[in-house]
Protein backbone atom coordinates (compact mmCIF):
# COMPACT_ATOMS: atom_id res chain seq x y z
CA UNK A 1 0.00 0.00 0.00
CA UNK A 2 2.47 2.24 0.89
CA UNK A 3 4.78 1.93 -1.84
CA UNK A 4 1.13 2.08 -4.49
CA UNK A 5 0.89 5.49 -2.61
CA UNK A 6 4.13 6.32 -3.05
CA UNK A 7 4.15 5.57 -6.78
CA UNK A 8 0.94 7.69 -7.19
CA UNK A 9 2.34 10.26 -5.30
CA UNK A 10 5.33 10.47 -7.71
CA UNK A 11 2.73 10.56 -10.25
CA UNK A 12 1.00 13.26 -9.16
CA UNK A 13 4.24 15.66 -8.65
CA UNK A 14 4.61 14.43 -12.23
CA UNK A 15 1.13 15.53 -13.52
CA UNK A 16 0.00 12.02 -14.55
CA UNK A 17 -2.99 11.49 -12.95
CA UNK A 18 -6.33 12.33 -13.80
CA UNK A 19 -8.82 15.34 -11.80
CA UNK A 20 -10.79 11.91 -10.13
CA UNK A 21 -7.29 9.96 -9.70
CA UNK A 22 -5.87 12.89 -7.66
CA UNK A 23 -9.14 13.32 -6.11
CA UNK A 24 -9.12 9.70 -4.69
CA UNK A 25 -5.60 9.48 -3.86
CA UNK A 26 -6.45 13.15 -1.16
CA UNK A 27 -9.17 11.01 -0.09
CA UNK A 28 -6.54 7.47 0.93
CA UNK A 29 -4.62 10.11 2.06
CA UNK A 30 -6.84 12.04 4.46
CA UNK A 31 -8.06 8.62 5.59
CA UNK A 32 -4.64 7.16 6.35
CA UNK A 33 -3.63 10.22 8.11
CA UNK A 34 -3.04 8.72 11.21
CA UNK A 35 -0.80 6.20 9.88
CA UNK A 36 0.92 8.70 7.75
CA UNK A 37 1.44 10.88 10.26
CA UNK A 38 2.63 8.39 12.70
CA UNK A 39 5.31 7.09 9.82
CA UNK A 40 6.09 10.79 8.64
CA UNK A 41 6.99 11.67 12.69
CA UNK A 42 9.14 8.36 12.48
CA UNK A 43 10.56 9.07 9.75
CA UNK A 44 11.86 12.86 10.48
CA UNK A 45 12.65 11.68 14.39
CA UNK A 46 15.43 9.95 12.27
CA UNK A 47 16.54 12.05 9.99
CA UNK A 48 18.58 15.10 10.66
CA UNK A 49 18.75 17.71 7.99
CA UNK A 50 20.62 21.06 7.98
CA UNK A 51 18.87 24.05 8.70
CA UNK A 52 20.27 25.83 5.57
CA UNK A 53 17.86 23.11 3.29
CA UNK A 54 14.87 23.56 4.90
CA UNK A 55 12.40 25.53 3.01
CA UNK A 56 11.07 29.33 5.01
CA UNK A 57 7.22 29.76 5.84
CA UNK A 58 6.86 31.45 2.91
CA UNK A 59 8.16 28.73 0.82
CA UNK A 60 5.91 26.33 2.36
CA UNK A 61 2.70 28.84 2.26
CA UNK A 62 4.09 28.74 -2.26
CA UNK A 63 4.01 25.24 -2.10
CA UNK A 64 0.65 24.70 -0.38
CA UNK A 65 -0.61 26.91 -2.51
CA UNK A 66 0.90 25.11 -5.83
CA UNK A 67 -0.50 21.58 -4.42
CA UNK A 68 -3.85 23.38 -3.65
CA UNK A 69 -4.43 24.78 -7.22
CA UNK A 70 -2.83 21.86 -8.67
CA UNK A 71 -5.49 19.19 -7.08
CA UNK A 72 -8.40 21.70 -7.89
CA UNK A 73 -8.92 22.77 -4.18
CA UNK A 74 -10.31 26.30 -3.67
CA UNK A 75 -8.27 28.59 -1.79
CA UNK A 76 -9.72 29.23 1.47
CA UNK A 77 -10.90 32.88 2.09
CA UNK A 78 -10.21 34.26 5.44
CA UNK A 79 -13.40 35.14 6.78
CA UNK A 80 -13.91 38.99 7.20
CA UNK A 81 -16.60 40.77 9.50
CA UNK A 82 -18.73 43.58 8.26
CA UNK A 83 -17.18 47.29 9.08
CA UNK A 84 -20.57 47.77 10.30
CA UNK A 85 -20.73 44.57 12.80
CA UNK A 86 -18.35 46.27 14.77
CA UNK A 87 -19.86 49.80 14.89
CA UNK A 88 -23.00 48.04 15.87
CA UNK A 89 -21.38 46.12 18.93
CA UNK A 90 -19.63 49.20 20.16
CA UNK A 91 -23.54 51.11 19.66
CA UNK A 92 -24.54 48.25 22.04
CA UNK A 93 -22.30 48.30 24.34
CA UNK A 94 -22.13 52.50 24.61
CA UNK A 95 -26.03 51.75 25.14
CA UNK A 96 -25.83 49.50 27.88
CA UNK A 97 -22.97 51.21 29.32
CA UNK A 98 -24.90 54.65 29.26
CA UNK A 99 -28.75 52.86 30.43
CA UNK A 100 -26.35 50.94 33.55
CA UNK A 101 -24.84 54.44 34.56
CA UNK A 102 -28.31 56.11 34.34
CA UNK A 103 -30.28 53.11 36.23
CA UNK A 104 -27.50 53.22 39.05
CA UNK A 105 -27.76 56.99 39.44
CA UNK A 106 -31.41 56.80 39.75
CA UNK A 107 -31.65 53.83 42.06
CA UNK A 108 -28.86 55.70 44.24
CA UNK A 109 -30.68 59.10 44.67
CA UNK A 110 -34.24 57.58 45.44
CA UNK A 111 -31.94 55.68 48.19
CA UNK A 112 -30.19 59.01 49.13
CA UNK A 113 -34.04 60.50 49.30
CA UNK A 114 -33.49 63.03 46.95
CA UNK A 115 -36.01 61.79 44.30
Amino acid sequence: MKHQNDKRIADFWKGLLTKKQKQELLKELEENADTNEENTRVAFLHAHPDEKDLFSETQYQQILRQLHREMGVEEIKPITTSRYRWYAAAASIVILITTTITINSRNNAIEAGKI
